[in-house]
């Protein structure tokens, strides 16, 4: 059996204005559906799961280790699309700036620091990480929303933007070769969140 691509969107995160969205720490209702997700995932053969560094990530990671007996890693480059020099943006304007990310040539900085090719080229380095660690058996890194839709638009060749709209917090996305199923827990926010 082929080994199946687990990508976990963080939970809902503690959301503080006048905090970098990176120190976001997860909410205690982000906690409980990640540790719901973990249910979904207990099929799987996981050796360890994977996190973005950021903390609503890290929380996330922590929760459904908890459930599953794993040991938690972090990678930087499973971090966010990079935006920093953003700051905080209404949840209006922050989606119609990921809209236009999405809508415009990938090799174009149209929104942050980075292009969606070089967030494509950065985390699928730190996917070919895992495969590569993890030798036998599934991967599951936790990450987030628009790097998520960027890497399985590519992959699967579907639009990102549905995809990227559709997700709660937390989802999980399984990709098994060219097929994809999402599973979302009880209790995950729906799209209405960063």
């Amino acid at each position: 059996m082929q080994p199946r691509l687990v990508l976990v969107r963080h939970g809902k995160p503690e959301i503080e204005e006048g905090t970098a969205s990176t120190q976001w720490p997860l909410s205690q209702p982000g906690r409980e559906a990640a540790a719901s997700l973990a249910n979904h995932l207990k099929g799987f053969i996981f050796g360890k799961i994977t996190s973005s560094p950021e903390l609503k990530a890290i929380g996330t990671a922590e929760a459904i280790a908890q459930k599953l007996g794993l040991k938690v890693e972090v990678d930087d480059d499973l971090s966010k699309h990079k935006r920093h020099s953003k700051g905080f943006l209404p949840l209006g304007d922050f989606n119609a700036q990921i809209a236009r990310l999405f809508e415009s040539p990938w090799s174009e900085l149209v929104f942050g620091d980075e292009t969606a090719n070089a967030a494509l080229e950065r985390f699928s380095r730190a996917l070919d990480r895992q495969h590569a660690s993890t030798g036998v058996g599934d991967v599951v890194v936790v990450t987030h929303g628009t790097i998520m839709s960027i890497y399985v638009a590519h992959r699967l060749g579907i639009d990102p933007l549905p995809l990227w709209r559709s997700l709660t917090t937390p989802t999980a996305i399984v990709i098994s070769g060219n097929e994809m199923e999402v599973l979302e827990p009880q209790g995950a926010a729906q799209r209405q969140s960063y």
